[in-house]
């Protein structure tokens, strides 16, 4: 049975997961965890399986959002022992149905999970990310909702701010909640930083 800690920058296994983390550059975004700076994070959720941290994963708003919407799953991470040994996608739904059990406690009415577009090919990302909410929604039993668009998930106007997102909305906030988001087609057009 997992555990789950919220971590400090003095919490020993995050320390142990982060050093892994910044050394493994075996994806494409390791430059993504060269510098996480506990501070701007609401939350650090570290996942101990069988006694070693097995990921990490950051509830995160830092003003990017109206104060009552955070990200979750923000520079989630997954130790490559147990990517290795095929528990990755077993981690990460067990992580997000951890963050949505304990919905209370985060003091949000709307969290959400977002994902970039891949190779620059929206429509081929899309596919992909909704086969992901799929797998979400039937291992975790929760209602989450998502669309083809695409929202705006930092202070640029460029393809990169704009990412795909599944939400979390049990009291039905998100309709009054505004975050810019455009179409595919729309995307097409922007700009890559």
């Amino acid at each position: 049975m997992d555990q789950y800690l919220l971590a400090t920058a003095d919490t020993a296994e995050w320390q142990k997961l982060y050093n892994i983390a910044q050394a493994d550059k075996s994806h494409g975004l390791w430059e993504n965890y060269q510098n996480i700076d506990l501070d701007t994070y609401e939350h650090m959720i570290v996942t101990i399986r069988d006694g070693e941290p097995a990921s990490f994963q950051g509830i995160y708003n830092n003003g990017r959002w109206p104060s009552n919407v955070s990200r979750f799953c923000n520079r989630a991470y997954i130790n490559p022992y147990f990517r290795n040994i095929g528990q990755g996608l077993e981690i990460t739904y067990n992580n997000v149905k951890y963050t949505l059990d304990n919905y209370a406690q985060w003091s949000k009415d709307v969290l959400f999970i977002s994902r970039g577009v891949q190779y620059d090919n929206a429509e081929i990302s899309w596919k992909k990310f909704e086969k992901f909410c799929k797998f979400l929604i039937k291992n975790t039993g929760y209602n989450l909702i998502y669309d083809d668009r695409l929202y705006q998930c930092c202070a640029n106007n460029c393809k990169d701010c704009y990412q795909f997102c599944v939400w979390y909305d049990p009291i039905g906030t998100k309709e009054y909640v505004n975050i810019p988001s455009i179409s595919k087609d729309e995307w097409q057009q922007l700009v890559a930083i």
